[in-house]
């Protein structure tokens, strides 16, 4: 059904729809108060149609909104935070080198030999320099790749590796994932990935769908019942019980 022609009604059943009363909504659509005639044309069919038409619009669109947001909080809900961030474990310089020996990449090797050979050219017969410079080593050879894990048997690390932290790319996360993330942050200690808190949309998705109460009790039988995002967050960690420390009776001195 298209606007009302008359762009007072058309005013008057907006404010309808909002929820004001007849004589609310007769003076917001510019009319002088008249409690009687705002009565007669709230209940004209053409009025009382369009009024029936922007409620149900304005209930669909509640609807939607609704949906989007659940959505949105089970994406994050379900997203795996590997996605953002990772703690990789990659081999040392010695794990993979020959003889346990220090290895290099090949752009590294080639620079250090460009930088060999120009400090032979530099010292010339001076034997004191050449002696500076000393023998050319291959050491543990070339193919390092920090990317491959840790030699079990490597006598440097002993088969722990380096750990680093890896920061994915936000311009290509999965949808999931660009749910979770909540930006980033620069300080001095380096980067900052912020999360936004699964427990939390878990929460929120759960309680509209009437999966548990707002709060439940745990752990003594006089306990104060917990909020539920409390106990989603213990359960998370892995303890299946917790106890509200203010109910406890017995203090370190108490006898048993």
């Amino acid at each position: 059904m298209p606007p009302l022609p008359n762009g007072r009604h058309e005013l008057f059943a907006l404010e309808l729809a909002q929820g004001k009363t007849a004589d609310e909504a007769y003076q917001l659509a510019g009319y002088k108060p008249n409690r009687g005639n705002a009565a007669r044309l709230k209940a004209d069919e053409s009025i009382s149609g369009r009024v029936a038409e922007l409620q149900r619009a304005a209930a669909a669109q509640t609807e939607a909104t609704i949906a989007g947001v659940l959505s949105e909080l089970w994406a994050i809900g379900m997203a795996d935070a590997n996605d953002l961030v990772e703690y990789r474990r990659g081999c040392c310089r010695y794990c993979w080198g020959k003889g346990h020996r220090w290895q290099e990449t090949q752009g590294e090797r080639d620079r250090r030999e460009r930088e060999y050979l120009r400090a032979v050219r530099d010292a010339g017969d001076d034997e004191e320099k050449q002696a500076e410079v000393g023998e050319w080593s291959e050491r543990g050879g070339v193919g390092y790749d920090a990317r491959r894990g840790p030699h079990p048997d490597c006598p440097e690390c002993f088969g722990l590796g380096h750990g680093e932290v890896f920061v994915k790319d936000t311009r290509h996360l999965a949808p999931a994932a660009r749910s979770l993330f909540g930006g980033v942050k620069v300080t001095k200690d380096g980067i900052e990935v912020r999360m936004h808190d699964k427990v939390s949309a878990l929460t929120k998705v759960g309680q509209h769908l009437g999966m548990f109460p707002k709060s439940v009790k745990v752990g003594n039988e006089d306990g104060k019942p917990f909020e539920t995002e409390t106990v989603i967050r213990w359960a998370m960690e892995g303890e299946e019980t917790r106890r509200d420390p203010s109910q406890d009776d017995l203090s370190e001195d108490s006898e048993p």
